[in-house]
């Protein structure tokens, strides 16, 4: 039997549903929102990210926690604390809805 393979390689967490051999799609984009990811944007997008029956992930890049947060959630992607022109990454068992939750953030949704 050959050596085990190391765990602590120092590469980024693996998203949920990945570690189980499924393909995860992922896009990363540019906060488009004047204001960020705040009340309208997020709320907007959650209600997007709710109409999917998949779990929808955002990261902010280069947050230091590297956290995952729950897209159908207003309050917890305004936690995320992404600003106009921040990048988040869009992670999902379906890469429809990540198409469709990636380029909602890329739109300044607070335009009226």
């Amino acid at each position: 039997m050959g050596p085990q393979p190391h765990l602590s390689t120092g590469c980024p967490p693996v998203p949920r549903g990945a570690e189980k051999g499924f393909p995860m799609a992922s896009k990363t984009v540019t906060v488009g929102s004047s204001v960020g990811l705040h009340a309208r944007p997020a709320s907007l997008i959650a209600e997007a990210a709710a109409e999917f029956d998949d779990e929808i992930l955002l990261t902010l890049v280069g947050s230091d926690d590297d956290e995952e947060t729950d897209a159908s959630s207003s309050l917890m992607i305004m936690a995320l604390g992404a600003e106009h022109g921040d990048q988040v990454t869009v992670t999902s068992d379906n890469p429809e809805a990540v198409e469709k939750i990636a380029s909602m953030i890329e739109q300044d949704l607070d335009a009226e």
